[in-house]
């Protein structure tokens, strides 16, 4: 079968071989291409499904979380720089995207109602079901749709074992994670799995329990940055 990924960092397109998605592909003989960007917003994954879902015969959106925008950078939208990623006066972007971004902090900071955004998304989440047949949704963050699984789930179980009683949020802030989509190769296996044995059209959900805890030393996952 031939199946299109679309989302966050949990799908992230350049990644290493042990990611679930290229796990989907090499050890049950699909044919699996990932347009996942790391920090893009659920309209960008939107966009990449809309314009490359036809190239698939089943669909894999992972849901990523509100709050997050992806500018255009040309009047065809064919590039972007993801605001959750980019920093406002970061100077390898240009001055006009550098001025998108100041706008978008101030919008966030003045104008943006998360709990308006989830529902939006959450609607949005359910359109896209009902228009695309072949479509299965993974959350990858709790909202908007709320599950009882999600693959942050996964991400903050292993964090856990190695950063016990520690935000994740205060992990980033000091190291860099070095697992591909945010989860051991081990639980990318388990997911593709898992994943393989329920390609059906809707939300993706499975028990938390079936994931490993994680092995080998810290350094094996996360990079001090600071």
């Amino acid at each position: 079968m031939r199946i299109g990924i679309f989302g966050d960092s949990f799908a992230l397109q350049h990644s290493p071989d042990t990611i679930w998605w290229k796990q989907l592909g090499d050890n049950y003989n699909h044919d699996v291409v990932s347009f996942g960007e790391g920090g893009s917003s659920f309209m960008y994954s939107v966009r990449m499904l809309y314009a490359h879902s036809y190239k698939f015969d089943f669909q894999i959106l992972c849901l990523t979380s509100a709050g997050r925008y992806s500018v255009p950078l040309d009047n065809h939208n064919l590039t972007f720089i993801h605001s959750n990623k980019t920093q406002v006066n970061d100077p390898s972007v240009s001055w006009d995207a550098n001025e998108k971004l100041k706008v978008l902090k101030k919008y966030k900071e003045l104008i943006y109602d998360p709990w308006e955004e989830n529902l939006i998304n959450k609607a949005l989440c359910f359109y896209l079901l009902d228009q695309y047949p072949n479509l299965m949704v993974i959350p990858c963050f709790p909202a908007p749709l709320n599950q009882t699984f999600s693959l942050f789930d996964i991400s903050t179980k292993e964090m856990s074992v190695y950063f016990p009683n520690v935000d994740p949020a205060n992990v980033f802030e000091k190291y860099a994670d070095l697992r591909p989509g945010h989860m051991t190769p081990e639980n990318n296996k388990i997911l593709a799995e898992l994943i393989n044995k329920n390609l059906t059209t809707g939300i993706f959900q499975t028990d938390i329990n079936l994931f490993q805890t994680p092995l080998g030393p810290v350094e094996q996952h996360f990079k001090a940055i600071r």
